[in-house]
């Protein structure tokens, strides 16, 4: 091939002429063998399942903390880990064990209402809604094995603070310090009011799993891959073809120029 970019283009531009409906009908080929195995591939369902979590209280050994409790992140990180995981897996018998579980899990969390909305994708219709569910009691029954002891350790906290701030309201001070310390502890006292009410309960689920048909998921990207993949087989298939035609033209010249060589020897 010239390396002059002018002959170069026009080459390409020959060879996409020549090739264009190989390339295409590659490409159709790869769409349908794409679609056949859609349609020969098992349907996906949706198992939905809701909970709503109580207030988790931060303790001194969160660090990570920035509030009063813990945010429903950190839940859904319980949700999500390999001990949750295993055990919904265990529970329900799902296809795949817990790896297959985490790839088909989805968490929805509302930090505003503290819930979070777990969704499990499988094959099975019942299979999905029952680990959807089997998450949700696993994550309220690791709640519940930490949720007493941080009450019990905040309330600790806060009773500790109260002190301290009576103890200085019992020493010399301005009015101006005075008048603050007294509205920390009066913020003190309801937090702790707050807490000796809390309800012990983890959290609740909200109904029953509900199930719903998913369909085949990533069917755009499959079809996209699948007439990429045609494609690619395409201009390999016109490269080849252009190789055969090159060399039968190639001797197609030499014959022609061995027949004049011939003649003009006559």
């Amino acid at each position: 091939m010239n390396r002059n970019p002018t002959l170069a283009l026009g080459w390409y531009r020959g060879f996409g002429r020549r090739y264009l409906f190989v390339i295409a009908d590659c490409a159709l080929i790869g769409i349908l063998v794409t679609v056949g195995i859609m349609l020969t591939s098992p349907l996906s369902y949706h198992g939905t399942a809701n909970v709503v979590l109580s207030a988790m209280p931060a303790t001194i050994g969160d660090a990570d903390s920035a509030g009063p409790s813990l945010a429903i992140d950190v839940d859904a990180h319980i949700a999500s880990s390999s001990a949750v995981l295993q055990a919904a897996a265990k529970r329900t018998d799902f296809p795949g064990g817990a790896e297959a579980l985490a790839r088909s899990l989805r968490l929805t969390a509302t930090p505003n209402a503290h819930a979070m909305l777990v969704r499990v994708s499988s094959a099975d219709r019942v299979k999905a809604m029952a680990a959807a569910k089997a998450i949700c009691l696993e994550l309220l029954k690791a709640r519940e094995e930490s949720l007493d002891a941080r009450l019990q350790a905040r309330r600790v906290a806060l009773r500790l603070q109260i002190a301290m701030l009576n103890a200085r309201l019992g020493g010399p001070l301005l009015d101006e310090q005075r008048d603050q310390i007294t509205q920390q502890l009066s913020t003190l006292q309801v937090s702790l009011a707050e807490l000796k009410a809390q309800s012990s309960s983890a959290g609740f689920l909200t109904g029953q799993p509900t199930g719903s048909r998913g369909g085949r998921p990533g069917l755009q990207a499959k079809l996209a891959s699948g007439a990429m993949l045609g494609a690619l087989v395409g201009v390999g298939l016109a490269a080849l073809l252009e190789v055969v035609r090159a060399t039968r033209e190639q001797r197609r010249r030499h014959a022609v120029a061995a027949t004049n060589e011939t003649r003009r020897a006559a």
